[in-house]
């Protein structure tokens, strides 16, 4: 998905209306394109340590 403005809150924010999505990763931009990106995933992956990436789990409320 991208977003005209690469803000990784805005996308933490889209994410917890998504029921589906349970987990994120926002991609700043020049690191995969010119642009950000975020991808929403289905399933919580282990968790890993990358430079230039934030990640968020769905809140368990």
């Amino acid at each position: 998905m991208y977003i005209s403005q690469p803000d990784p809150d805005l996308y933490k924010q889209i994410h917890v209306f998504d029921k589906q999505c349970q987990a994120f990763t926002f991609v700043r931009s020049g690191v995969e394109g010119d642009r950000a990106w975020c991808y929403f995933k289905n399933g919580v992956p282990s968790p890993t340590t990358r430079e230039d990436r934030n990640s968020s789990i769905r809140p368990r409320w």
